[in-house]
């Protein structure tokens, strides 16, 4: 099996003296989550130096042993749960301003298949498949994560990044996730929106599928004007660090 994927930073990479580091993935198929690696990854530079391109190759069946049961659910795949991807410096330390911010690709190859063994796309996974190069009468399928459970990856994925932020932001005033979402919202009321943030981001975990995420997001963007996504992406970059 093959992963070709393509991944979203926060800024450019600087690629002489920063790399990538992935730990593998997790997601879910059939109401189980599988856990997954390869033994060798390549990447490279978009012609936007903050987008990454990679490819993963041969399955670490050895880390995982479970994700050999993963081709066989493939068509089932329902959400894309973790994506460990680190960067480091040249010297080996996590570098902390630098993060992954959105995927905006993800799929999964598998060759092999038989032409009666393909089935057609779910709501979450388009499969297509073209004849192998090499082996007669057999095909090469690519299952390919749709927009929609990308999208519900990065948001909670930013979710993720600004729960950090704001739990860690200093007392005073200061710059947080509720200031940023009234900020937004002033113009259709003047109101008192503190502890607004939390309420939201236990409402998202409340949520058990991307369906359900997918229509508190639409709410979310009806009553604001700002998709989930960009709220969580300017809370990431505005919310007030603490001074080290």
């Amino acid at each position: 099996m093959i992963l070709k994927a393509k991944f979203r930073f926060n800024r450019p990479i600087d690629k002489t003296k920063e790399f990538i580091h992935i730990d593998g993935f997790t997601v879910t198929a059939d109401g189980k989550q599988y856990r997954f690696d390869f033994q060798t990854y390549l990447g490279q530079l978009n012609e936007d130096p903050s987008i990454v391109e990679c490819e993963g190759k041969f399955l670490d069946t050895v880390v995982y042993p479970e994700f050999k049961d993963l081709p066989i659910v493939l068509k089932k795949i329902e959400t894309l749960d973790e994506c460990r991807i680190y960067i480091v410096h040249l010297e080996g330390d996590i570098v902390d301003d630098l993060y992954l911010d959105e995927i905006l690709e993800f799929t999964l190859i598998e060759d092999g298949r038989h032409r009666q063994d393909i089935h057609d796309s779910t709501e979450y996974v388009n499969i297509q498949a073209e004849k192998h190069r090499y082996i007669k009468n057999r095909y090469r399928v690519f299952y390919s994560l749709n927009t929609n459970v990308l999208a519900d990856y990065t948001c909670s994925h930013r979710m993720s990044l600004t729960e950090v932020l704001q739990s860690n932001a200093p007392e005073g005033y200061v710059i947080d996730g509720d200031t940023i979402l009234k900020d937004q919202i002033d113009e259709l009321s003047d109101q008192d929106y503190t502890g607004i943030f939390k309420d939201i981001v236990g409402t998202w975990k409340e949520a058990k599928t991307v369906r359900e995420r997918q229509l508190l997001a639409k709410m979310f963007e009806t009553f604001t004007g700002i998709s989930m996504k960009e709220y969580l992406k300017k809370c990431i970059k505005n919310i007030t660090k603490e001074n080290k």
